[in-house]
């Protein structure tokens, strides 16, 4: 390999970054570009943030479905509810469009039951 450097192009190669190169991911080795690596790097590719266990604004009162997160989410489908009825036990998780709704834009999430005073619930999600 004394004619090759490490990416295994020969020596004195110029990389245009459309080459592929192995990088583990989640414990799989995937193949990426220098570019994409770059953009990562230079801040051109958005990383999500994640909220975990917010308790969500909105009266727990046996009548209110309605509830405030401080962020909206970055879909419909990155975002769990957990509920524990009279705040005694395990949580529940809460699947989204089934035990509740989100309004992506107005960050309000709309339960399909009301939550007695003494329920604790929470939301997790990215953004």
């Amino acid at each position: 390999m004394a004619d090759s450097t490490i990416s295994g192009l020969p020596a004195g190669t110029q990389p245009t970054g459309t080459e592929l190169i192995p990088a583990v991911q989640a414990g799989q080795t995937v193949k990426i570009t220098i570019a994409q690596i770059l953009d990562y790097i230079t801040g051109s590719v958005v990383v999500p943030t994640f909220v975990d266990y917010e308790v969500p604004s909105g009266s727990l009162n046996g009548s209110n479905k309605t509830f405030g997160i401080a962020n909206a989410p970055k879909n419909s489908n990155s975002i769990i509810g957990y509920v524990r009825l009279g705040g005694v036990g395990a949580f529940i998780p809460m699947i989204p469009g089934i035990d509740f709704t989100i309004n992506l834009a107005t960050k309000t999430i709309t339960t399909t039951n009301a939550f007695a005073t003494g329920t604790n619930l929470l939301f997790s999600y990215r953004y």
